[in-house]
């Protein structure tokens, strides 16, 4: 496992799964991710089966179980304004839920390859995954269809998977900028 900044979006974990998470203190098992937002007052888990749960975080009481994903739930991210949840599975797609529009969510991405790990940009305004095949993607959320996909890991010599993602604030508000 390796880290590097690329083009203001830092990845972890270019090698095999259990090694990075060995190295970052987790155990031989990635099968759960959680995020929290203070504004929506939730806690997001992905797991497996394809689900994502939404339950409250003063209570534990969970809120909601949305079945989404053909294989697991690899990643869920809230919003920075604490208003959208975004959810990558190994199935390659990517949804983006509003908060109290759960049965409504819009699907950003299909890919071939399992979405590792997915972010907001700070502004709020891009949504980002990491693809087991060691690409990333911003998608606007403004304009779905404009999109942006490199690899910053072919200085690995090759595709090797990402297992997080670290964006900074100064670079991606400029997309242009973003993988060069």
């Amino acid at each position: 496992g390796a880290a590097l900044k690329y083009g203001g979006i830092g990845v972890i974990g270019a090698g095999s799964p259990s090694k990075t998470c060995a190295q970052v203190g987790l155990g031989e098992q990635l099968d759960l991710t959680l995020t929290s937002s203070a504004l929506s007052g939730s806690v997001a888990s992905a797991g497996v089966e394809g689900t994502v749960r939404v339950s409250r975080a003063d209570t534990g009481a969970l809120e909601i179980a949305l079945a989404v994903h053909a294989g697991d739930a690899m990643a869920v991210a809230w919003s920075p304004d604490g208003r959208h949840l975004l959810s990558g599975g190994s199935d390659g797609r990517t949804f983006l839920f509003s908060v109290g529009e759960w049965s409504r969510p819009l699907q950003l991405a299909k890919a071939r390859d399992a979405v590792n790990k997915v972010a907001f940009t700070p502004d709020g305004k891009w949504a980002v995954m990491a693809y087991e095949v060691g690409e990333v993607e911003l998608v606007s959320l403004e304009d779905p269809k404009v999109r942006r996909r490199f690899s910053p890991v072919e200085a690995f010599g090759g595709h090797h998977p990402i297992y997080g993602l670290a964006l900074d604030p100064v670079v991606v508000r400029d997309p242009d900028r973003v993988g060069r």
